[in-house]
């Protein structure tokens, strides 16, 4: 690396580099050599004038992704070494959401670089402030490499909007497109998200936060059941040649306010043995990304787009985390064929997943089928109305609703072999 290089650095990084510069023996011992020459390396990939001036970048606006509180834009191909990504909040306020603020968009913004980037490191590249944006154009000041460190206590008080810069990835590496494939409906790929997740996990740190105990469990079921039912009008209201059965689906709300009260004790167990953490939260195919690197000749998974909204969506138990995962495969992987035999693999390859991501993840406990059982419940309603109501993809929020009601009768089931007065389980799948 040149001398004139030195200028490109963050200021953060410029004395550590001129030590690792004059002292090699340092730059082989030092724990942080490894990362410095990660972040020297991926820094002098960005286009000059993102680092130091700001910059304008045309954007493809039939690619702009829209959902209610967010919007992706991708920026056209330029002159540098890597192709950009940009991520804004939209002003936004119903049950879910409430993005109005820009200082609170902002605290998103940073909460989600800051668990992101360690499981996509070369991905996200940092934070800068929006001078105009429009559908083809977005113009933004000098990048904020690390808002954490440099500039947090002023960025989180001010009014100014902020975009998050991302490299854009191969949408070929997309779990769900991948999923369309051979190779992946297979126990081998089983395996590998199984290891990826279950390490993830093992570096998320124990929740300091209320979020994940059981009154903060009972909530999110309170507002689950509120959007669910919602989702159900919603599909009732449409006119089609065969009337929508809302009836078919009430049961699952009653059952799981039953579940809820049958594990309560577990909640606050797991709670207390440090299982609740602060996790992904969004573990869907759609966030996944794996690829294969060159290095190491192993195939590698990139979670992106964690959420970064509400403690109570991710504080939570590293089961619920994988439980999210659980009921995407098994839509992906059990919904696009009407064959006995493919939907059986499906649902074969989805409890393989599961199975492999106990044992490497260690998680033991009584309950721990039963409390899957009630997550996967849980999350296939989530993805069930998030398509309905907020994403505008009702074919595919029924194919979560099929889903939700497999789950439902399964975990009824459950229940009925539980001791009527007590709240423990001793039960193995």
């Amino acid at each position: 690396m040149s001398v004139d290089s030195h200028h490109l650095l963050p200021k953060i990084f410029l004395r550590l580099h001129l030590r690792f510069t004059r002292n090699p023996s340092f730059l082989h011992s030092h724990p942080l050599a490894k990362i410095r020459t990660t972040i020297v390396k991926l820094y002098n990939s960005l286009p000059i004038q993102l680092r130091l001036f700001g910059f304008t970048c045309n954007i493809n606006a039939n690619e702009t992704l829209k959902s209610s509180a967010t919007v992706i834009m991708f920026a056209k191909k330029n002159s540098g070494n890597v192709d950009l990504c940009f991520k804004m909040w939209q002003e936004c306020d119903n049950a879910l959401y409430h993005t109005k603020d820009l200082r609170a968009c902002t605290k998103y913004l940073l909460e989600g670089l800051k668990f992101n980037k360690p499981f996509a490191p070369d991905v996200y590249f940092g934070i800068a402030p929006v001078r105009s944006v429009d559908e083809d154009k977005i113009s933004c000041g000098k990048l904020i490499w690390f808002p954490f460190f440099l500039s947090n206590w002023r960025i989180e008080r001010s009014s100014q909007e902020y975009v998050l810069v991302m490299r854009r990835l191969d949408q070929s590496w997309r779990l769900d497109h991948q999923l369309r494939t051979d190779d992946m409906k297979t126990k081998e790929a089983m395996v590998l998200l199984a290891r990826e997740i279950a390490r993830m996990h093992s570096q998320l740190e124990s929740s300091r936060e209320p979020s994940g105990n059981a009154a903060s469990i009972l909530n999110k079921l309170k507002l689950n059941e509120t959007e669910f039912n919602a989702a159900l009008d919603e599909l009732s209201s449409q006119e089609r040649l065969v009337p929508f059965d809302k009836n078919k689906y009430d049961f699952i709300n009653v059952i799981m306010k039953e579940a809820y009260k049958r594990c309560i004790g577990h909640f606050e167990q797991r709670y207390e043995s440090g299982y609740v953490r602060r996790c992904h939260g969004d573990l869907k195919a759609t966030n996944l990304w794996i690829y294969q690197n060159s290095k190491h000749g192993q195939r590698e998974l990139l979670a992106l787009d964690c959420v970064d909204f509400k403690a109570d969506f991710c504080h939570i138990d590293i089961l619920s985390d994988v439980a999210m995962l659980a009921i995407d495969l098994e839509m992906r992987l059990t919904r696009w064929s009407d064959k006995y035999e493919d939907k059986k693999n499906g649902r074969k390859l989805t409890n393989h997943f599961l199975y492999t991501y106990l044992k490497k993840a260690k998680v033991e406990g009584d309950a721990t089928w039963l409390l899957l059982e009630y997550y996967m419940t849980e999350k296939a309603m989530i993805c069930a109305f998030m398509s309905i109501l907020y994403d505008q993809l009702p074919t595919l929020g029924e194919k979560y609703l099929d889903v939700a009601f497999a789950h439902g009768q399964r975990l009824q089931r459950k229940l009925k072999l539980l001791p009527s007065k007590s709240r423990q389980l001793v039960y193995s799948r």
